[in-house]
């Protein structure tokens, strides 16, 4: 007797995937289960054992690692959160620092302001995720066992890695800029005006200004490591929470597509499919309550802060007669990956919902065959698609508003608005913009001149020599 008789005498089902037919030896049908679920070996499981390694935990490592250095608490430990209570306590005295320097001296110039936003920004981010670290940990926790249960299982997950890792090492270089920026334009001033802008006291007379700069620049260096560090890598986190939501509906919108096809057990599949997607659903939901109010101060404050910071680029009569054009240089850097940072957190968080959303055209594909369904398969399929229909599913800032592509399109299209008013108001940026344009034309002219000057007189040398 051969072993495939011997399964079927013993009352164990054929579990496959693929379009179900007969066995060959004794004629019974062929039965296909939901692969997430029945916990059997398939095609995916090549896919899952090259993937052991990594967990979420593990794919987030590289981000988490960041943070902790720039002092933000995730996934806590003693040691963590000890570190975390420091850096917070230089974050509150750098906070009052700046605002007692605008108050003392009178100024409330965009410099300024933007510092204070940007240091209240950094606190509340830091605090936000401190307080939620646990919760985050549970969320991490419960992301990882829903993802084994997928065909793939953590095999879809190497993908992710990878994308962590290049934004982690993304945020690693503009933070080095960042500190170059800071470091390099501290003789911009004198170094006595510095000093006692800092620390609110004339310097000792044995200080040269060697030393003077050197305390103004590792306090400036402090600043950036440590305030616009959380900045920086905090969006990194919900990035990668979010490509690794998205990857998980992109899985499971796979097992969705194979359920299109004739097969004799359509009823139970679908149950387990829906079932799954709550699943995928409440930990969206969740990770929301996490990092909502993170989102929402972060887009607050990072939308104030690009306005000034346009407003101060084509406004500042210290940018604009600027000679070397080192501080242009570095805060247009600043601008454009504020931009680019806010695009790429959107675009992610928008995938999530646009992932959650693409089943249903197949579920739609599905009604086309009620004839072969039961009442209550009918039923999971018509609460599937209020599911997919009714609510949006996806990341949101505080509830006040779901990141999609609409919310995308909105902000974008209301800072370039807001940058090209700016332009057009200021005659100075202006004519900054046409010099610049006619400088690089100029530059790009005489570097052909000179080229075919030095090839003439080539010419001529040659034509003398024979």
């Amino acid at each position: 007797m051969t072993k495939t008789v011997m399964h079927h005498l013993l009352g164990i089902e054929h579990r496959f995937r693929g379009p179900p037919s007969r066995c060959r030896l004794c004629g019974r049908a062929m039965h296909r289960v939901s692969p997430q679920i029945d916990g059997m070996k398939h095609r995916g499981s090549t896919r899952q054992e090259r993937g052991k390694q990594y967990s979420c935990s593990a794919v987030l490592r590289p981000v988490i690692a960041a943070l902790r250095m720039v002092g933000v608490c995730v996934l806590p430990s003693f040691g963590c959160r000890l570190w975390a209570i420091t850096v917070m306590l230089f974050r509150l005295l750098y906070l009052g620092s700046c605002i007692s320097n605008m108050v003392l001296n009178n100024s409330f110039a965009f410099e300024y302001i933007s510092v204070v936003l940007t240091t209240v920004s950094s606190l509340l981010a830091s605090s936000l995720l401190n307080f939620s670290s646990a919760e985050l940990r549970r969320a991490v926790e419960k992301l990882d066992s829903t993802i084994k249960q997928l065909p793939a299982g953590k095999g879809s997950l190497k993908n992710c890695f990878r994308r962590v890792v290049g934004l982690t090492l993304i945020g690693w270089l503009y933070l080095i800029l960042r500190l170059i920026a800071a470091i390099s334009i501290v003789d911009n001033q004198p170094a006595q005006q510095q000093f006692q802008s800092i620390f609110y006291r004339k310097p000792p007379d044995h200080f040269t200004d060697l030393a003077m700069y050197i305390c103004v620049g590792l306090v400036s260096g402090l600043e950036v490591f440590f305030i616009q560090g959380a900045l920086i890598f905090t969006p990194v986190l919900f990035m990668s929470v979010c490509m690794i939501l998205a990857e998980a509906y992109a899985e499971h919108n796979r097992v969705i597509v194979n359920l299109v096809g004739p097969t004799e057990d359509l009823g139970s599949e679908f149950n387990k499919v829906r079932s799954f997607h709550e699943k995928l659903c409440s930990l969206v939901t969740y990770m929301d309550s996490i990092f909502g109010k993170v989102i929402f101060f972060w887009f607050l404050f990072l939308v104030v802060t690009v306005c000034m910071d346009i407003t101060q680029l084509f406004t500042d009569d210290t940018l604009l007669k600027n000679k070397t054009q080192d501080d242009v240089f570095f805060f247009s850097l600043k601008v454009i990956y504020s931009v680019l940072s806010f695009l790429g957190t959107c675009a992610t968080a928008a995938n999530v919902s646009q992932q959650a959303h693409d089943s249903l055209p197949t579920v739609h594909a599905l009604t086309l065959r009620t004839s072969r369904m039961d009442l209550d398969t009918k039923l999971q399929v018509q609460f599937f698609l209020n599911r997919l229909t009714s609510p949006t599913v996806g990341l949101s800032g505080w509830n006040f508003f779901t990141i999609n592509k609409g919310f995308i399109l909105n902000v974008s299209a209301a800072l370039v608005t807001y940058t090209v008013v700016v332009i057009q108001m200021n005659p100075k940026a202006m004519r900054v913009i046409h010099h610049l344009v006619a400088q690089t034309v100029n530059n790009g002219t005489s570097t052909n001149g000179n080229s075919d000057s030095t090839e003439s007189s080539g010419n001529s040398t040659n034509s003398s020599s024979y």
